[in-house]
């Protein structure tokens, strides 16, 4: 009898893992409550996901880390029978979402000056949403939300820079996050509650062979930036540049532009800009910041 109880119950559950998918809200939770094993392969999913995460990296991004003993401890846990020494759903989650984090913020490069993709999971980890919920309750971690009010630093519009040097320009903002593009054409976004990570572009973030525009009264001006000198030709502050695009909207060589409204340039005035190049004869050099003139 004990047998044709187990039989019965393993096609139900083969039934019912055919459907959990496609389930949602109460009767989602109804058969967990009734097929606990359903939230386990749910773990599991995760657990296979980050392990082809880790892979991926390991072959085609990140070669210069060593992940395989993450790989080998994952893979480790899918042999074990029990679940006594896997890390909680909340862990996986927080270390997921802050290696996506940390593709989104760097666009997918190796590392920065400022550390790797496990440098900042290692420091992040401890504020992410699931590591408060672990801690916390999910219900204290509610009504702290309903209570707590982040005031904005950055509104549409503004240029900003994240504490790893990269430049974004924020497009729109919504309860949980601001919304960002960068002048190569590529979007995406970042939670408001990590907002203190980033700082509003000056000048003194530029840098040798960034493209800016100086907005003024007789139009723009949008150039490859050499340095900095402050003062010039009556202006207070300029650029010295490799080249630019004058208020007209001829391609010159050399010389300063300057206003008192300067901003890195989108994507659209990057390609205006290079276009006037080639049509003068020019490229420009990224690995040596340097014009070439093509004879």
């Amino acid at each position: 009898m004990n047998n044709l109880y187990e039989q019965k119950y393993k096609e139900a559950l083969g039934w019912m893992q055919k459907l959990y998918d496609g389930l949602h809200g109460a009767t989602k939770e109804d058969a967990e409550h009734y097929f606990p094993e359903l939230k386990e392969n749910e773990d599991e999913k995760i657990r296979k996901q980050i392990l082809s995460f880790l892979k991926e990296f390991e072959c085609d991004h990140y070669r210069n880390l060593d992940f395989s003993s993450w790989i080998a401890w994952l893979e480790k846990q899918g042999e074990q029978k029990t679940n006594t020494d896997v890390p909680t759903r909340e862990v996986i989650l927080s270390i997921w979402d802050l290696g996506n984090e940390w593709k989104e913020i760097t666009n997918g490069c190796i590392s920065t000056e400022y550390g790797t993709q496990l440098n900042y999971i290692q420091k992040h980890w401890h504020e992410s949403e699931y590591y408060s919920k672990e801690k916390q309750g999910e219900q204290i971690l509610a009504n702290s939300a309903k209570t707590c009010k982040i005031e904005l630093k950055f509104k549409a519009g503004d240029w900003v820079v994240h504490k790893f040097g990269f430049v974004w320009h924020v497009d729109s903002f919504d309860k949980k996050n601001y919304q960002v593009s960068n002048g190569e054409g590529d979007d995406c976004y970042f939670k408001i509650s990590k907002q203190d990570e980033f700082h509003l572009w000056t000048i003194d973030d530029a840098k040798d062979g960034d493209v800016l525009v100086c907005d003024s009264k007789y139009g723009q001006q949008i150039g490859i930036v050499k340095r900095y000198v402050g003062k010039f030709g009556g202006c207070d502050m300029c650029f010295k540049t490799y080249c630019f695009v004058d208020w007209e909207g001829n391609f010159l060589v050399g010389e300063h532009i300057g206003s008192r409204d300067i901003h890195p340039a989108t994507k659209e005035q990057r390609v205006l800009l290079f276009q006037k190049m080639k049509e003068a004869g020019y490229e420009w050099d990224y690995i040596d910041n340097k014009l070439l003139y093509l004879d």
